[in-house]
């Protein structure tokens, strides 16, 4: 997909179990670029249920 400024984004889910989704988001003009991917985690007790995200993020500037 892209955002309006012309940013691009990309997702693909590459596992079912456990659910992992591969992310790339990319600037128009190419000055930063970010990736990595998110495991949705879950646990479940009497009356609560806990959920959250876990998973690396790179963060690349154009300029190094």
């Amino acid at each position: 997909g892209h955002f309006p400024d012309g940013t691009k984004f990309y997702c693909e889910h590459t596992s079912h179990h456990p659910p992992i989704t591969n992310f790339l988001l990319e600037d128009v003009d190419g000055l930063y670029q970010i990736s990595g991917y998110y495991e949705n985690t879950g646990k479940m007790g009497g009356n609560s249920f806990t959920s959250g995200m876990r998973g690396p993020n790179n963060l690349i500037f154009k300029d190094g």
